[in-house]
């Protein structure tokens, strides 16, 4: 429960959520993703969420991928949550478009189309602290600049959020034992 009122702190402080928001949460089966989900629902009687799990399966790992699928499909039922999946037709990448950069582009279209649909008013994500580490150290490395130390933002355009911005890997670990 520690790692729930931490998100709940975070969510208050950079003002993720409001009463009644209806969220698109990004599911891809990992450790991170799954802490995002369980958070979500623990609050959602708080805060009067209507959730929606979103897998994105893009299909680089096969039969892996496909049994990633399954298992959200299947946490999601388990906490009661509408549950939305799409396997991505041709993993192949375009000429010229880095295969990193490619499926985050394709995967965020899905997200979108999801939260247009379903009339979601933010789309979660789960990035946590660590994640935020390396985003300003690739970004740095690039190049970027002063920009760069900024990292990713707590919520962006209005709504895609980051409840575990402020978590540990450990921490999430700690809770899904």
């Amino acid at each position: 429960m520690i790692m729930i009122n931490k998100v709940e702190h975070t969510i208050k402080k950079y003002h993720l959520l409001k009463m009644g928001d209806h969220v698109v949460v990004a599911l891809s089966g990992g450790a991170d993703s799954c802490a995002l989900l369980w958070c979500l629902v623990h609050l959602s009687d708080a805060y009067d969420l209507k959730l929606t799990a979103a897998h994105f399966n893009h299909g680089l790992r096969k039969e892996q991928s496909d049994e990633d699928e399954v298992f959200c499909h299947d946490l999601a039922k388990k906490f009661g949550v509408e549950f939305l999946a799409q396997k991505l037709p041709d993993p192949s990448v375009p000429r010229g478009v880095s295969p990193e950069d490619y499926l985050r582009r394709e995967r965020y279209r899905f997200l979108d189309g999801v939260a247009a649909e379903s009339g979601a008013d933010k789309i979660a994500l789960g990035h946590h602290l660590q994640d935020q580490a390396e985003t300003v150290l690739l970004n740095i490395m690039r190049g970027s600049g002063l920009d760069g130390l900024k990292g990713f933002l707590p919520i962006r355009d209005g709504k895609y959020i980051r409840p575990l911005i402020d978590v540990t890997r450990k921490e999430i670990t700690t809770a899904l034992k």
